[in-house]
């Protein structure tokens, strides 16, 4: 989890390259956002709140209320908090010869560790003395079958720097379920096969091991990161991802089809498109 001390130096490089104009430091600009994907991917926030919270449980409320605030202060655009109460001298400001890795830890550890006390009130249980995760009687599986369904990790470190202009269509819950059924009983190789021929399919994946292809398409995406991919959706694709998303997650709830359908209704460019807008974004927060 997280990056090496060289991966920190070279996205460090990466963020000092961009031409900073007052374009580009403008609350919500591309560079801004691009900012953010790059945090969420590097996995440093997660890596810095599961460091200060040994607890599962624990770690994954504070990761649930930081990792949205952190995402608020790079691109100065709301997404949990009200922004007539921010400091905007908190708001991420670049500087020559400055560490944005840095920054993003030092700032993670600022936010968990100043709201902890309120966050984790009430306690919470060590994730080992839970039986079941899931919302139904009938769900029986516990924690780590749970964690089964996330084997999918990618073998290709930055694959959407690997691959430009790489797109993804992600499955709706039922087939996901059946794909990563598939997945367990005859591996990730099996993926691609699947899919071929059918709107899921992309002709780039021909180039990518399947176990890539597979964690594009099937790693469930964190409770946590829910609001942080409406945030990070294309505006005229937000209030659809904000309908779409809660079939994506870890434990998938229920999708809102009838705005679903009105959203659809009122986009250019046909439902694919919209598909691949919005599993794109779900593809970049969880590989």
């Amino acid at each position: 989890m997280g990056l090496t001390r060289a991966q920190r130096d070279e996205l460090d490089r990466r963020v000092q390259a961009i031409d900073w104009t007052d374009e580009a430091r403008a609350f919500g600009s591309p560079q801004r956002q691009e900012l953010a994907d790059w945090m969420l991917r590097s996995g440093m926030v997660e890596e810095e709140i599961r460091k200060s919270f040994r607890n599962p449980a624990q770690a994954e409320r504070m990761l649930e209320y930081t990792q949205p605030r952190m995402v608020e202060k790079v691109t100065g655009v709301p997404i949990v908090s009200n922004p007539a109460q921010w400091n905007t001298g908190n708001i991420l400001d670049p500087q020559p010869d400055w560490s944005f890795c840095g920054w993003v830890r030092h700032t993670t550890y600022a936010i968990s560790h100043r709201n902890a006390r309120r966050v984790l009130h009430p306690p919470v249980k060590d994730t080992t003395s839970y039986e079941t995760m899931g919302e139904d009687e009938d769900d029986a599986r516990t924690v780590f079958d749970r964690a089964d369904t996330r084997p999918l990790t990618p073998t290709v470190p930055n694959l959407f720097d690997a691959h430009p202009g790489l797109w993804v269509l992600r499955p709706d819950p039922p087939q996901a379920t059946m794909m990563r059924g598939q997945v367990a009983r005859y591996g990730t190789g099996i993926v691609p096969e699947l899919i071929y021929g059918t709107v899921l399919d992309n002709p780039q994946y021909r180039q990518m091991e399947p176990g890539d292809v597979a964690a594009l398409l099937l790693t469930p995406l964190p409770k946590s990161q829910a609001q942080v991919a409406v945030a990070l959706t294309p505006p005229a694709y937000r209030r659809l991802m904000a309908a779409w998303v809660p079939g994506q997650l870890t434990v998938p709830r229920a999708m809102d089809g009838r705005a679903i359908r009105r959203e659809l209704d009122m986009l250019p460019g046909g439902d694919i498109r919209a598909w691949r807008v919005l599993g794109t974004v779900v593809a970049r927060l969880v590989v």
